[in-house]
C-alpha cells in the first residue's frame, strides 16, 4: 500500500535527543547528560512561547519514546504530523509579514528553512513518518509555508510529504468547487506531487480534503491532474478508492466533551475500519481541543484528561484492531502545531505529574504523584541518575512502572555522598519530569564520592536539546 521507506539514519545527521539507557552498571554506561539538558526544551517549539489557557503547554523536555510503541506490533502504516504552515512571527528575529501573523506569539516562522528543518527532525525523533500540510492550496501564508517545507524535502528523502485541500465549501456551487479543486490539483502536481518523497498509495499521490463540499468525488478523481487519491473529512465518505479520515466531529458549541465521549467516537470509527475491509481509511490521534482563543472560536472543548486522551487515542488502534489492516494505511496527529485550537502537540503534553526520589540504604525508588486525571498510564518508565556535583549526571539504569526499587549496590561506587535524580519518562509526547536531588551516602562517608573510573561525561553533546 504506502510506499516503503528506508531508515532515517541514512539521510539525517545524528538526532539530538536523550537515548533511553537500560544499563545496570555505571562501569558500562555509554551516555551522559547534564541536569540542564534533562529539564530544558528539546522540541522544535520556541522557548519563548508561554503556556496558554487553551491547554497548549509551555515547551519543555518532551518524551522521545517512539509513538510506534503504542501501535500494534508490526504496524506498517505511515504516521503523519498534521502541520499548519501559516505562522509568521512579526518580531525580530522573525522578520517579514503577510496575511497571517502571530496572534498567540508562537514566535517562529513556518517559512524559515532552519525552523522547518528543526521541526522535521523533532517529528522524526518522536516516530513520525511524514507531514501532512494543512491548507496548502489556499492563498497567502498557507501556500507560502507549504512551498517552504517542500523546498526542504530533498534534505529528508525518506520523510514523507503530503498536502490537504481546504475550504471548498466556502464556494457556493458544485461547479465552482470542482473548478477550484482542479486548479489546486494542477498547482499541486507542479509543485508537490513531483517530489520523490511525496506520500503515495499504489503509486498515486494522497491528498486529504477538509470541508468536502458537494463534489462528485469519483468524477473528481478521474479528472484531477496528477491522478491523486482523495481522503475525505469523515469516515462515512470512504467509498471505492476515495478514502475517509477521522476528525473531531460535531463538537457542541460552548460546551466541553469528556475524554471518554470523544474516544468513544474513535472506537466507532475503528469499528467501521474493521467492518469495511474494502474501503480506505486514515486514523487520527489527538491530545484534546479548545478553540476559545481562536478568532472563529465557538467555545468547543475536548478534555485533555492530563495526557490520557492522547495516549488512549493513539493506542486505540491496538485496542480495537487485532492487527494493522491494509485499509488503514495512514494515521495523523491532530495536530502538530495548531496553537489556536489547542490541539498542538509540538510543545509536549502535560500529564499533571511530578516525581520524587526515595532513598533507603542503597535502594532508590521513584515516587510519582498526580493531580486531576493524571495517571501512571502516561508514564513509560523511570530513569535513575547519579551525580557528584549536581549538574553532570550518569545514567545508572531504568525502573519500570510498578517495578522494584533500583539497587545501587552493584554499581561499584566509591564511598562518599552522591546526589540522586529520578526522571519520569513519559510515553510518547508527554513532558518528562525530573525529581529534586536526594542525598545518597555510600560507606558512611559524607564527602563527595567518586563515580567509577572512565565515566567522565564525555558524550554530553550527543544528548543536547535541539538548537
Amino acid at each position: 500500500m504506502v510506499e516503503t521507506m528506508s531508515t532515517f539514519a541514512k539521510c539525517l545527521p545524528p538526532l539530538l535527543f536523550l537515548p533511553i539507557s537500560f544499563t545496570a552498571n555505571l562501569s558500562t554506561a555509554q551516555h551522559a547528560a547534564t541536569l540542564t539538558q534533562l529539564t530544558s526544551n528539546n522540541t522544535s517549539a520556541s522557548s519563548s512561547f508561554g503556556a496558554l489557557p487553551n491547554g497548549d503547554a509551555a515547551p519543555g523536555n518532551v518524551s522521545k519514546v517512539s509513538l510506534k510503541n503504542l501501535l500494534p506490533p508490526g504496524f506498517n502504516g505511515k504516521v503523519l504530523a498534521h502541520w499548519m504552515p501559516w505562522w509568521k512571527c512579526s518580531e525580530s528575529p522573525c522578520e517579514g509579514s503577510h496575511d497571517k501573523r502571530d496572534p498567540l506569539r508562537v514566535r517562529y516562522s513556518t517559512e524559515d528553512p532552519v525552523q522547518i528543518d528543526r521541526t522535521i527532525q523533532d517529528m522524526i525523533s518522536r516516530g513520525y513518518d511524514g507531514a501532512m500540510v494543512a491548507e496548502a492550496n489556499t492563498a497567502g501564508a498557507d501556500a507560502a509555508g507549504a512551498l517552504a517545507m517542500a523546498r526542504e524535502m530533498p534534505k529528508f528523502p525518506n520523510f514523507l510529504f503530503s498536502v490537504s485541500e481546504n475550504h471548498l465549501n466556502k464556494l457556493h456551487s458544485p461547479g465552482e468547487q470542482f473548478s477550484k479543486l482542479m486548479s489546486d490539483m494542477s498547482f499541486a502536481q507542479s509543485h508537490f506531487f513531483r517530489l520523490q518523497n511525496y506520500l503515495r498509495i499504489n503509486g498515486r499521490p494522497v491528498v486529504y480534503v477538509f470541508d468536502n463540499g458537494d463534489i462528485d468525488w469519483a468524477n473528481a478523481e478521474a479528472q484531477a491532474p496528477g491522478n491523486p487519491i482523495f481522503i475525505l473529512d469523515g469516515p462515512s465518505h470512504a467509498s471505492g478508492t476515495v478514502g475517509g479520515f477521522f476528525w473531531f466531529g460535531s463538537l457542541p458549541h460552548n460546551a466541553e466533551v469528556s475524554s471518554g465521549e470523544e474516544l468513544g467516537k474513535l472506537d466507532s470509527f475503528y469499528s467501521q475500519v474493521a467492518g469495511n475491509p474494502g474501503r480506505l481509511y486514515s486514523g487520527s490521534f489527538f491530545k484534546g481541543f479548545d478553540d476559545r482563543l481562536a478568532a472563529w472560536g465557538q467555545g468547543r472543548k475536548v478534555d485533555q484528561a492530563c495526557g490520557l486522551t492522547f495516549v488512549r487515542s493513539l493506542s486505540a488502534v491496538a485496542k480495537y484492531l487485532s492487527r494493522a489492516p491494509s485499509n488503514l494505511p495512514l494515521l495523523q496527529v491532530a495536530t502538530w502545531n495548531d496553537y489556536e485550537e489547542g490541539t498542538e502537540v509540538e510543545t509536549g503534553i502535560d500529564n499533571c505529574g511530578l516525581v520524587s526520589a526515595s532513598v533507603s540504604g542503597t535502594l532508590i525508588k521513584p515516587v510519582p504523584s498526580f493531580t486531576g486525571n493524571g495517571s501512571e498510564e502516561t508514564v513509560d518508565h523511570y530513569e535513575v541518575y547519579l551525580s557528584v556535583d549536581g549538574e553532570r549526571l550518569m545514567d545508572a539504569g531504568s525502573v519500570a512502572v510498578g517495578g522494584a526499587p533500583f539497587d545501587v549496590v552493584t554499581l561499584g561506587l566509591a564511598p562518599g555522598a552522591y546526589k540522586v535524580f529520578v526522571q519520569m519518562v513519559g510515553k510518547s509526547h508527554i513532558l518528562n519530569r525530573v525529581s529534586a536531588p536526594v542525598r545518597l551516602t555510600i560507606g558512611g562517608v559524607s564527602t563527595p564520592g567518586q563515580l567509577p573510573a572512565g565515566l567522565a561525561p564525555a558524550q554530553i553533546s550527543e544528548v543536547s536539546p535541539l538548537p
